[in-house]
């Protein structure tokens, strides 16, 4: 029998949150069977601009796997980390029992919260990386940073890293994302290394480009850590990180939380875990 409900279940939630951070949405649609899920996508897509999240129960060998797909806007989405990391939320909380998710060919381990923790760990396979020669990289940006290094995951439309020096304003460099969308097939990321009270906060800081995929900057991108806690973990020599994900708002934002997130991950030779607070599950 399963353990997951017969009958849709849409809620929605934001993902990384934090007292100064907002964190990102995702809609999920969830039910035993991908029939009783596609039946509901039609209402759940509705005027919902953010990522949807599709998830079922797959038959196994008796193994408690669910099968997770995603979109945004009616356009699939590769690895939606915060989506993802819903799912696993919502359906731990509902069986209690270790679990996997499955989002095309990537698979996921879902952790218990750690003691006196309320969020689950979202644990898969640490990615590889390249170190390669920067190519112009920096053109893209307003002001141009020197002496940046650039790192590329996955294949083609993977990721490409690129860390900048201190001093850089990270929070309000300009990025060129026609040039963006017209030479490259990869996401990208702009990442650095914490200073200054910046430290208190995180341990690193990221920002991260789509524009290829109809994502001009994401708020909060779980998918991004994996690679850029693998990264920095080496650097740093440290297993746990905090990082934070920075988009600019602008001269008129009024104080209180802003657009952005708050990611924890764990690195160990073989795998990368994130985790992040949720807001409360609101169901519709």
């Amino acid at each position: 029998m399963s353990f997951l409900p017969s009958s849709p279940l849409i809620t929605e939630t934001r993902v990384f949150v934090s007292p100064e951070r907002l964190g990102n949405p995702v809609r999920i649609v969830m039910a035993a069977s991908a029939a009783a899920v596609n039946a509901a996508v039609p209402g759940a897509r509705h005027q919902w601009p953010f990522a949807l999240c599709l998830a079922w129960l797959r038959d196994d060998a008796g193994r408690h796997r669910i099968a997770v797909t995603c979109e945004q806007a009616g356009q699939p989405i590769q690895i939606c980390g915060h989506g993802l990391l819903a799912v696993a939320q919502l359906a731990f909380g509902i069986s209690q029992r270790p679990l996997e998710l499955v989002s095309g060919t990537y698979c996921f381990q879902v952790l218990p919260p750690d003691p006196g923790g309320s969020t689950v760990w979202l644990q898969t396979e640490r990615p590889a990386w390249q170190s390669v020669a920067d190519s112009g990289e920096a053109a893209w940006f307003s002001p141009q940073p020197e002496h940046v290094a650039v790192i590329t995951s996955g294949p083609e439309d993977g990721y490409r890293l690129i860390v900048l020096p201190p001093g850089v304003p990270l929070d309000s460099i300009r990025v060129d994302l026609t040039a963006i969308a017209r030479y490259d097939r990869r996401a990208l990321l702009l990442t650095q290394r914490a200073t200054g009270a910046e430290q208190l906060r995180c341990d690193y800081r990221l920002r991260y480009f789509a524009p290829q995929y109809g994502n001009p900057e994401d708020a909060a991108t779980g998918s991004a850590h994996w690679l850029a806690a693998a990264w920095w973990s080496e650097q740093l020599h440290r297993a746990e990180l905090r990082s934070e994900q920075c988009p600019p708002t602008g001269d008129g934002w009024q104080p209180g939380p802003r657009p952005g997130g708050v990611i924890h991950t764990r690195t160990s030779d073989r795998c990368v875990a994130l985790s992040g607070e949720l807001s409360p599950f609101c169901r519709l």
